[in-house]
């Protein structure tokens, strides 16, 4: 599992395929928060703004002051409706499971990278992709409860604008969850692959055997000059010298 005098093995190359897939999930789920953070309805009369952590209603009608409800603060004398404390709740629990996950992933990814020089960063990272992809899937489940209560609420007739909203936000979880089991299973085969080939060898010896075919053409070309040179000077006539006597 790991780098063994610079040697690119199997497994480290899948680690790395791993550890790369852990930083895109990462990436995709922070996105997902941001993504799921804002989200306006406009029904015509108010203004309804959910947020991951408190709802909010501007009425556009008359010079109502913001109406905001969270689970920790509310204003004194506005009584928020049931319904929107329980939108507000729901939210904040997405908005934990999702940021766990969040830390989960970057402390795996970190993990993994570290694992070049040590197995038990190397569990310990599998085992914080597990729980990363736990969390995020949790949150995404979430994510549905929270369309759900926009559903019962039915903020003049348009909820089905505002669970819309849900939906990149929704699948970008999916995706990172997905991203973070994939992770998981990479490195999990990596254990179980050879650690003694070389992948960078493999590509060096064929170079050099493409590199020796130019060597092995001028070999046999002068192999195959060599013998018609000596059957030229086999045949050329032999030249005589004339003795002072023979004049």
């Amino acid at each position: 599992m790991c780098l063994r005098d610079g040697r690119l093995t199997v497994p480290t190359a899948l680690l790395i395929i791993a550890t790369g897939g852990c930083f895109l999930a990462a990436g995709l789920l922070t996105y997902a928060v941001f993504s799921a953070s804002f989200r306006i309805l406009d029904d015509g009369r108010h203004l309804h703004s959910f947020g991951l952590i408190r709802y909010c209603k501007v009425s556009q009608l008359t010079e109502t002051a913001v109406q905001c409800y969270s689970r920790e603060m509310q204003k004194p004398g506005i009584e928020p409706a049931a319904k929107h404390l329980i939108i507000a709740q729901s939210e904040l629990m997405v908005l934990v499971a999702l940021v766990l996950a969040l830390h989960m992933g970057l402390l795996a990814s970190v993990a993994s990278l570290l694992a070049f020089c040590s197995k038990m960063c190397a569990r310990l990272s599998r085992i914080l992709m597990l729980m990363a992809g736990a969390c995020t899937f949790l949150g995404a489940m979430l994510f549905v409860h929270v369309a759900t209560s926009l559903n019962e609420a039915n903020f003049g007739g348009k909820s089905s604008k505002v669970e819309a909203r849900f939906g990149p936000a929704f699948a970008w979880c999916l995706l990172a969850g997905s991203a973070f089991l994939l992770s998981l299973l990479i490195s999990l085969v990596s254990t179980l692959a050879d650690d003694e080939t070389d992948l960078l060898q493999i590509p060096l010896s064929r170079a050099g055997t493409i590199s020796e075919f130019p060597r092995k053409i001028s070999r046999r070309m002068n192999a195959i000059r060599r013998p018609s040179q000596a059957h030229v000077e086999h045949h050329r006539p032999e030249e005589t010298t004339l003795l002072p006597q023979d004049v």
